[in-house]
């Protein structure tokens, strides 16, 4: 599915925009534009990161930047994590606070035209990455990797947030597991249109990955990142496993892959049940295409349409929980 929407922010909305030498490495939260005649031409996207050969080539350029992240928002959303944040805070004041955090999002975002970004913007400054040097790998070899990133780490943490999860360091862990859940799939750098394909084929149907890599003859080494890349993100992800409060969650992606009747793989597990933990985790990665994705406002309209037409997937795949309290929501 093509999860590209136009922007609708009236271009007249630009404002200027200082590109430093500080900005190498981390996240933009704006449309980037330079000016080429009458045009403004989009050069950078909301959620990508300034890389040195970025900054090099566009630091002396008059530069534009189209935010859709509304700073009002962005401190409601705060304001009610810090709630359940406070270790002085009371279960029913964790629990009030997420409800009123849920409320807002299913108002403002769910059924309003607020940016996803907000939410990750919001996450991300009271969370933290845990490995911000992964997190710039995986945006320099995929961007698609990037976005589908920001997009699970979001909408994992909102699915807990929907199952009741108010221990403020299981969702900073969920939050982390969720954004690394693939990069194993950069494994030795490799930016591959033919693992992208493979693995959003696999996500609508299961065996399908591996089928289209055996059937282009991809090579030994393409096949094996693509199966065992669960196995390699949790590698990559164990660097930085000290700063997880409960590690548990973070061993969920070697299995992310994995289906009730054992059908999926590294290793063919199968289960009798999922966890709550395991369903949160792995509903994003059903529901999110491997695509990129433009942060506007109103753009949580693509996300819907994803989760609320996935219904079969979902139950398939033992996330039927994490469904459920979204078409609640709604």
């Amino acid at each position: 599915m093509n999860m590209s929407i136009k922007l609708n922010i009236p271009l007249e909305n630009l404002q200027d925009f200082g590109l430093e030498e500080s900005h190498i490495g981390k996240m933009v939260f704006g449309h980037l534009f330079i000016a080429i005649g009458a045009r403004n031409i989009l050069f950078l996207r909301a959620g990508d990161f300034v890389t040195k050969e970025i900054y090099e080539k566009y630091c002396k350029s008059s530069i534009k930047i189209l935010s859709p992240l509304d700073q009002d928002a962005v401190n409601t959303i705060e304001d009610y994590l810090r709630i359940i944040k406070v270790g002085s805070s009371s279960e029913e004041e964790k629990l009030t606070a997420k409800s009123d955090l849920l409320l807002f999002f299913r108002r403002k975002c769910l059924n309003g035209d607020l940016s996803v970004l907000n939410f990750y913007y919001a996450f991300k400054k009271l969370f933290k990455l845990y490995d911000l040097d992964l997190a710039y790998e995986q945006y320099k070899v995929s961007h698609i990797l990037n976005h589908r990133a920001i997009l699970s780490a979001t909408l994992s943490t909102l699915s807990a947030l929907m199952l009741n999860v108010v221990d403020f360091s299981c969702l900073k862990d969920i939050f982390n597991t969720s954004f690394f859940m693939d990069v194993g799939l950069i494994k030795q750098s490799i930016p591959c249109f033919h693992i992208m394909q493979a693995a959003e084929k696999e996500r609508l149907n299961i065996g399908d990955g591996k089928k289209y890599l055996e059937h282009l003859v991809a090579s030994d080494t393409l096949i094996s990142i693509f199966d065992q890349h669960p196995i390699f993100s949790y590698d990559m992800i164990r660097r930085s496993i000290q700063k997880f409060s409960y590690p548990e969650i973070a061993k969920i992606v070697k299995c992310h892959h994995e289906n009730l009747e054992g059908t999926g793989f590294p290793s063919s597990m199968s289960y009798h049940v999922t966890s709550k933990f395991e369903q949160i985790i792995h509903y994003s990665d059903t529901i999110i295409p491997f695509n990129t994705f433009d942060f506007v406002y109103g753009d949580f309209e693509a996300i819907k349409t994803l989760i609320f037409q996935n219904k079969d997937i979902s139950w398939v795949r033992g996330k039927w929980s994490s469904y459920v309290a979204y078409k609640e929501a709604a």
